[in-house]
């Protein structure tokens, strides 16, 4: 895969573009910390916004904390010069957030356990890891939300991809 300077800027421009379409402005700017963070890390953030009216019973600040734990997950697992990609769209007054970055088929097991506070795959000694999944899930149990977690085949490869409506 080849990119030049021309395709990141067009990239970088389309993201923008849609997210100035989010009726959220404190969203929209921390996904545009986000986009540029990844940036920093040598990673892109793909961001497609499909509808411009974001509703949800959950407060702003609480859907800040799940795109930030859904974003930061992708942009970890996601290798230098690699991309995820972050979805946005509502309707019946919730919001879906989808995150996908390359990853490899989870087993039931796996899932299960994602989502168990201090459960982490990151090496090392542990401390301070697992416990955003933990959260992300308590926050959408809160609101009566749904998380789905999948393996999406693609030309490109297998990625994981997270679905939360709320």
């Amino acid at each position: 895969m080849t990119c030049n300077i021309t395709d990141l800027f067009y990239s970088f421009t389309e993201a923008i573009c849609d997210l100035l379409k989010i009726n959220l402005s404190v969203v929209a700017g921390f996904v545009y910390s986000k986009i540029t963070e990844a940036q920093k890390d040598q990673k892109e953030l793909v961001v497609q916004v499909a509808s411009r009216d974001l509703k949800s019973r959950m407060p702003e600040y609480e859907l800040i904390s799940i795109i930030g734990i859904l974003i930061d997950n992708a942009l970890e697992s996601t290798a230098p010069f690699g991309t995820a990609y972050l979805y946005l769209d509502s309707r019946q007054n919730q919001i879906e957030i989808r995150t996908r970055n390359k990853g490899s088929v989870k087993t039931n097991e796996f899932r299960q356990n994602m989502f168990s506070p201090g459960y982490t795959t990151k090496t090392g000694d542990g401390h301070g890891h697992g416990y955003s999944l933990y959260n992300l899930k308590k926050l959408t149990d809160k609101y009566n939300g749904k998380i789905y977690l999948d393996t999406v085949n693609t030309d490109q490869g297998d990625y994981i991809q997270f679905d939360v409506i709320v």
